[in-house]
């Protein structure tokens, strides 16, 4: 995997959207509703059936982010990039 760290203004760009290829965009926001709003402005540029991740211990973080995120499928503190790309466990040996 290539992770490429862009600012906000990157969510318009060609590294906003969904790639066939192993390069993750990397966001860093300052808290919790500029992360809802980038992963929102993100799945709005993409066709319907993405797949959200989120990572957190907060259970009421959890299910705000299942009620506000318009996904096909929501991963908590699971390993999506992997998932997202093909390589999931029944696939790849390690």
């Amino acid at each position: 995997m290539i992770v490429v760290p862009l600012g906000l203004d990157g969510l318009a760009g060609p590294f906003g959207r969904a790639k066939l290829a192993p390069v993750l965009s990397l966001f860093t926001v300052d808290d919790v509703e500029q992360g809802l709003f980038v992963c929102k402005r993100l799945l709005a540029r993409q066709e319907g059936g993405r797949t959200a991740m989120i990572h957190t211990h907060q259970q009421d973080l959890v299910e705000r982010f299942a009620v506000e995120i318009a996904a096909s499928r929501i991963l908590v503190n699971a390993p999506g990039a992997q998932i997202g790309s093909g390589l999931d466990i029944n696939s790849c040996r390690y």
